[in-house]
């Protein structure tokens, strides 16, 4: 019987986690629970599908890390925490936290100022380390499970379970053709995918896979050869929809002093608001804010893309905070600063072409638009320029991470990466780079050097082809956030039993 530890956070958690729990422990796998969120937590606790053997509840370390540190004889100092982790320094973890370092009750949607003091990060980096090696020593796991590396918590675990040689696995996206698959980072580098993909041959693979990736890669050329509307077409709201956005805020304001709310239970009395607890002074400040950040993006004086008729390189920016930016790019997460220092490194007459991501409208405030757009050799472009169309236009991409730089390699666009993503470092048109001074060079180097159609081309059916036979098809995010039914978890449990096997089977051999 293996002993597996899963990350039951919020709502993974009780769509996903729990589900996938309950059947390997009807496999006979004994589970332990990290908990993430108070109502997640509860449920963990009071649910009656099976008896997890160990629960961390890491709700309690973030309210009350200095109850958690009595427990403890000796307090370790930063250093010792990072000696044992095998790290230099704690402080690109710690900001990880966004409810730590950032602040949500400053502004919507979130300040870049910290919400906590270094005193009290440190006191909680502190806690949250003792409390993970004791529960680890405790559970002793064969494994792990989680859903992303995305927070503190994860990175630590991690790090500790990586000295004892414990396998820890989350999901990711390929991006190819809807396929997750398994990675063992926050910075997928490593793990499953990884491991098949340094393995992987494709003269070898079958004929119906080689038919999958071809199919995909003609499929995406002949739309990249047809991209020739500038804007999308938009999808209007029923007035149902409408109707129903404009009463929202007030139904939740509402249901907020209901008995045993979600959004008071989820209250930890050190943060102040947050995402999970938003008293309705913070509901209707994030709504009537969405609305006039939403109405400034969409007035706002942006460059014609189509009257740009010198050569361009295209940047794309990101949602923020999150995992892609703030964890795998965390030190190029200032995207005016980034947007800058790449436009002062363009090469001749070449420009820097901007535009935003379309689930940030609304969340941005003008005046952060105004910074970019006024930033020399920079040209600031609608939103709703299709993404596809401003990327075949470009002579080369450059991004810290993100969806648009496999875009750029199913199109043969040289690219130029920032940030740590592993998975697009594999990708024939990327050049990883990471020092902005020496950055004008490596833009020229890299538009000088065409690239050999033979090794490109082999380069992307075999990431195709991997992708394909090691993945798995399902809506993933779907399920995530709203839940799947029967056929679809149990699918997904096939794919994670698949995957603690091929570890655990690793780890005898």
């Amino acid at each position: 019987m293996s002993k597996i530890l899963i990350f039951q956070q919020r709502g993974w958690g009780v769509r996903i986690g729990h589900p996938i729990a309950t059947q390997l422990n009807r496999d006979g796998h004994a589970i332990a629970a990290i908990t993430a969120k108070k109502t997640t937590a509860r449920f963990i606790q009071e649910q009656s599908d099976l008896n997890y053997f160990g629960i961390l509840n890491h709700d309690e370390i973030i309210e009350f890390p200095e109850k958690v540190l009595e427990k403890f004889d000796v307090i370790p100092s930063l250093q010792k925490i990072c000696d044992d982790l095998g790290v230099d320094s704690i402080w690109p973890i710690a900001n990880r936290l966004r409810t730590h370092a950032r602040s949500y009750k400053d502004k919507y949607y979130y300040s870049f100022r910290q919400n906590m003091n270094d005193k009290d990060i440190i006191i909680y980096i502190q806690a949250l380390y003792l409390s993970l090696k004791s529960f680890l020593d405790e559970v002793k796991p064969d494994i792990i499970l989680t859903p992303n590396f995305a927070s503190v918590i994860q990175e630590i675990t991690r790090l500790l379970a990586k000295k004892k040689s414990i396998p820890m696995v989350g999901v990711m996206y390929t991006k190819v053709d809807g396929r997750f698959s398994f990675i063992g980072s926050g910075f997928c580098d490593q793990g499953y995918f990884i491991d098949r993909y340094n393995d992987y041959s494709y003269d070898a693979t079958s004929d119906e896979i080689k038919t999958k990736t071809v199919n995909f890669l003609e499929e995406q050329e002949s739309a990249t050869n047809k991209v020739n509307n500038i804007r999308p077409p938009k999808v209007r709201k029923t007035c149902v929809r409408r109707f129903k956005d404009i009463i929202l805020p007030f139904y939740l304001c509402f249901r907020f002093y209901w008995r045993r709310s979600e959004s008071r239970e989820n209250r930890r009395a050190n943060l102040g608001p947050t995402l999970d607890y938003r008293p309705p002074y913070y509901i209707l400040r994030d709504h009537f804010m969405h609305l006039w950040n939403k109405r400034n993006a969409w007035q706002y004086p942006y460059s014609d893309i189509e009257k740009i008729k010198s050569p361009y390189a295209f940047f794309p920016l990101q949602f923020q905070p999150e995992e892609q930016i703030d964890v795998i790019s965390g030190y190029f997460n200032n995207q005016i600063e980034i947007a800058r220092l790449t436009a002062q490194s363009l090469p001749g007459d070449m420009t820097l072409v901007v535009k935003e991501h379309p689930s940030m409208i609304g969340r941005r405030s003008r005046s952060f638009y105004d910074k970019i757009a006024r930033s020399p050799n920079v040209k600031l472009v609608a939103p709703d320029i299709d993404s596809q169309r401003a990327i075949h236009g470009a002579q080369i991409v450059l991004a810290p991470s993100g969806t648009v730089l496999m875009e750029a390699a199913l199109m043969k666009i040289p690219a130029i990466q920032f940030g740590e993503m592993g998975i697009t470092k594999l990708l024939p048109n990327i050049t990883y780079h990471t020092d902005f001074p020496s950055l004008p060079k490596k833009i020229v180097e890299v538009l000088s050097s065409p690239f050999d159609d033979k090794k490109y081309d082999q380069s992307m059916r075999r990431y195709v082809a991997c992708s394909y036979e090691h993945g798995f098809l399902m809506e993933y995010v779907k399920v995530w956030e709203k839940g799947g039914e029967g056929d679809e978890i149990d699918y997904l449990y096939r794919q994670y039993k698949d995957v603690i096997s091929y570890y655990l089977n690793k780890k005898v051999a």
